[in-house]
């Protein structure tokens, strides 16, 4: 739809999406763009709309890189207390630990949670919840806006 159909629209508070979980395919900048459309089309203050996406595109690049490279579900919405909630739904690839470890990928100071530290910091709540019986990776946070 066009910008000008959406910014006259008083009730386009959830976006739901699948996209392609592969780099080639440039999710990263898809969800970006579609993200921050949807968040000046809520009037979000430019401040509040850099720390989310900011921790938003942590969220994917983490679906992308560590997922299958098939879908990933995408849903945003802003409830009318102003509160947005993200949940992000991905497979996840097998992928050997220890040879991980060995590679120098993980250590006691180098860890997973690097961009859960940077999301922790950027949204009022998150939980990262790994499916094991369905290979899953989903992702949920809140921010209260301003």
């Amino acid at each position: 739809p066009s910008e000008k159909f959406l910014l006259n629209r008083k009730d386009w508070h959830k976006d739901d999406y699948i996209i392609l979980g592969a780099f080639e395919y440039s999710p990263i900048q898809y969800v970006r763009s579609r993200l921050e459309f949807f968040l000046h089309c809520n009037q979000v203050a430019e401040l509040d709309i850099m720390d989310i996406s900011i921790a938003t595109i942590e969220g994917i690049e983490n679906a992308v890189k560590y997922g299958d490279g098939e879908k990933v579900f995408l849903s945003t919405s802003i409830t009318p207390e102003r509160k947005l909630k993200i949940s992000i739904l991905n497979t996840i690839k097998h992928f050997d630990l220890e040879s991980e470890i060995q590679r120098g990928k993980y250590s006691s100071t180098t860890t997973l949670m690097r961009g859960i530290m940077v999301m922790q910091k950027l949204f009022n709540h998150i939980d990262l919840q790994i499916l094991e019986d369905k290979q899953q990776a989903l992702l949920y946070a809140e921010k209260v806006l301003n």
